[in-house]
């Protein structure tokens, strides 16, 4: 769709630089948080023991048995899986496998902002000065699509994060400049050195699955990947020729 056609879907968007968009119709946000109540409540039904803070500490393979020594407890099982999104290279090295991650930090934030409709789309701007923007709650959602590479951790805020948002906005979408930003906040994105996701079992450990380097679509993808692992689990692998 051509730049005036952009604006009539998010008006205070109209000197966003643009060449060319691409509008659908039928796309949406997800409830992210309805999403991961529905998985866990399912699971506590179907008999799944949930247990939190509870560290990793190693791995064992014997005769046939892992042996799983944790903070809380020793744990025995045939088959794990490791879907730890930042911490997927932590639980490979502790499983005696070479995994290579990148957890990826990047900024979002939401900025009180009037004259913005719930159903207005979502945008996301690419080309050299990315930026992502949508509704949430009465203001918007915002993020200047950083990402540096760092330690997996519980990640605060960079101090100029809110700064390098808006020298961002100020070049790409100069009439969203001037919205207050209420929160900010950082996550983890995982990423493989290939920069696709590993969905399958391990080459060197057969009792070992992999459900790691989502690359920040875990919640969104998380239907159809759950779906794949739990065939693939339910399976048991591939005897080698």
């Amino acid at each position: 769709m051509s730049g005036s056609t952009a604006a009539l879907q998010w008006p205070r968007l109209a000197g966003m630089r643009e060449r060319i968009g691409i509008f659908f119709d039928d796309d949406g946000v997800i409830d992210v948080g309805a999403v991961l109540t529905g998985y866990l409540e399912g699971a506590r039904r179907a008999g799944v023991r949930v247990v939190t803070r509870c560290e990793l500490l190693t791995i064992e393979d014997r005769e046939g048995v892992r042996s799983i020594e944790t903070s809380r407890g020793a744990i025995r099982a045939t088959t794990i899986v490791c879907a730890a999104g930042a911490w997927a290279g932590v639980v490979g090295d502790r499983a005696g496998v070479e995994s290579a991650f990148e957890p990826v930090k990047r900024h979002l934030f939401v900025a009180a902002h009037d004259r913005v409709a719930r159903d207005q789309p979502y945008v996301w701007h690419l080309g050299a000065e990315p930026f992502y923007v949508r509704p949430e709650g009465a203001g918007v959602l915002l993020s200047h699509c950083d990402g540096r590479i760092v330690e997996p951790a519980e990640v605060p805020p960079d101090p100029d994060a809110a700064d390098r948002l808006a020298e961002r906005i100020r070049v790409a979408a100069p009439d969203l400049v001037g919205a207050q930003v209420k929160r900010t906040w950082a996550c983890l994105r995982t990423f493989t050195p290939e920069h696709r996701m590993r969905i399958g079992w391990d080459a060197e450990r057969p009792w070992l699955y992999w459900v790691a380097g989502l690359m920040g679509h875990g919640a969104t993808a998380s239907p159809a990947v759950g779906e794949r692992a739990a065939f693939e689990l339910a399976r048991g692998r591939d005897p080698v020729p």
